[in-house]
């Protein structure tokens, strides 16, 4: 009984390690995720407040009115896109989604979206099917998330829809009717645009899921991604 007793113990200890494990695993990464977003939008946009910085003091040395003018404009503008991501990024890592609760957290997520930019949202969710894992709702929020934060800074759209379709497959996708962009484009917006589809599929792969992206230039983009949920439970 004692020996038995014993292996008990060393099974329910040998648990908890690693649960443990896997909770300091499931914070480096998104630390790491947290470090190479403020990395690709806020210090890049730090950087061109400083280079703003060093043109308006050799402005004003000059005495160039006109230009001091120009300059403040843009460096206001850049704060105060700095101050939208901050805030952006705050409500990221600060989302939490309960089991089976994803359709509400898309609906908050898009009111405060609506809210905070003006941009009309749609909800739509169509389907039944098992409820997913926290970890999977959580990334799947966190890839919306990211998708009306490009809409938000590169579309310049009216409206923005998210569609979930819940089955066998969980499909979810973001469209906005904005100017959308090429992808075979090499620019400094479309550099942006693939920042973050680099974050949303290395979000979609934590998950098993595959993500795609549509837009050509006056059609809008549309963000999709699919997580095949009796294949990921069986794993």
């Amino acid at each position: 009984m004692l020996e038995t007793l014993g292996a008990h113990l060393g099974v329910a200890i040998e648990s908890l390690r690693l649960a443990s494990r896997d909770r300091e695993l499931a914070v480096a990464e998104e630390r790491t995720l947290l470090a190479q977003e403020l990395h690709d939008s806020i210090a890049q946009a730090l950087a061109f407040l400083n280079l703003q910085v060093q043109m308006l003091r050799d402005a004003i040395r000059k005495g160039e009115r006109d230009e001091i003018r120009v300059i403040v404009s843009e460096i206001e503008a850049g704060v105060q896109e700095s101050y939208a991501d901050v805030r952006e990024l705050l409500t990221h890592f600060r989302t939490r989604v309960g089991q089976a609760d994803l359709e509400h957290s898309l609906a908050a997520m898009l009111a405060k979206f609506r809210q905070q930019t003006g941009i009309e949202t749609d909800l739509v969710v169509t389907g039944t099917g098992m409820g997913l894992a926290p970890d999977a709702q959580l990334q799947l929020a966190h890839v919306v998330h990211e998708a009306l934060s490009n809409a938000r800074k590169h579309s310049g759209c009216a409206r923005v829809t998210v569609t979930l379709e819940r089955g066998a497959t969980y499909r979810l996708a973001v469209r906005d009717d904005g100017r959308g962009f090429d992808p075979g484009a090499r620019d400094e917006a479309a550099k942006e645009d693939h920042v973050g589809l680099r974050i949303m599929r290395e979000r979609a792969s934590r998950i098993g899921a595959s993500l795609s992206v549509k837009s050509s230039p006056g059609a809008g983009t549309e963000v999709a991604i699919a997580l095949p949920v009796a294949q990921r439970e069986a794993a």
